[in-house]
Order: structure tokens, then sequence, then C-alpha cells
């Protein structure tokens, strides 16, 4: 830790060397400051709309926030031990299908035209060594 003489040499030689690469660096950015207005409508720096609302929006949006806020407390107070989940808030079934196999294995068709098989598998050339 610096203290006295040192800790202001260091801060100042810090000031120092952070003005000049500032300086130094101020018509690099004016160039790129002009490149970007050349082929940019925009503004060189960019600004983000911003949306506000009036007073009785923000009244009628909090008072919307409270009650959806008041619907959640609701809902955590109800007991649903031993309700079992549903993937459906009626009583439907899941449209999928059954998982079963339905198309004959043709494992042997293929392998016996592939160029290179062993133990059931294919065989393909090294790409990375």
């Amino acid at each position: 830790m610096l203290a006295g003489t040192d800790w202001l040499l260091k801060r100042a030689f810090d000031l120092a060397v952070s003005a000049l690469v500032i300086v130094a660096g101020l018509p690099l950015w004016l160039l790129v400051a002009v490149a970007i207005k050349i082929t940019s409508r925009g503004p060189i720096l960019y600004r983000d709309a911003r949306i506000g609302l009036g007073e009785q929006e923000a009244v009628r949006t909090c008072a919307q926030l409270e009650a959806v806020f008041g619907l959640i407390e609701q809902l955590q107070s109800v007991d649903t031990r031993g309700v079992e989940p549903m993937t459906h808030p009626g009583e439907a079934g899941l449209r999928l299908r059954d998982d079963v196999a339905d198309e004959p294995q043709r494992r042997e068709e293929y392998q016996a035209v592939a160029p290179s098989v062993e133990r059931g598998l294919y065989l393909v050339p090294r790409v990375i060594e």
C-alpha cells in the first residue's frame, strides 16, 4: 500500500498518462464519428427510446399489478397436496402417438451396401488426427 508522497506521485502519473491517452486518441474517435455519420442515417451516439406513463396510466397499471399479486397470493394459499399434476387444464388426453416401432428393421440391408461395417457399426475415415 502506497502512502504519502509515493501515492501522490503515482496518482499524478496515472492522471497524466490517462489524459495523454485521451488526447492522443481523440483524432481516431473523431474519424470514427465522421465515418458513422457518413455511412448511417442515425445519430453518432445511440439513443434509446424512452417510454413514459402518465399519472392515470401509472395508477391503473399499479392497480392491475396489485390485482395480479392478490391472485398469486390466493393461489399460493391453496393446499395442493395429493393433487396430481396435469398436462392440460381440462380432461384431455395426450395427442401423442404410442412409442412403438412400426417400421421394419432394415439395418442389414443398409449395412450390406455400406463401405465399411464392423460389429453392426458404420466405420468412417478419421478426420481429426
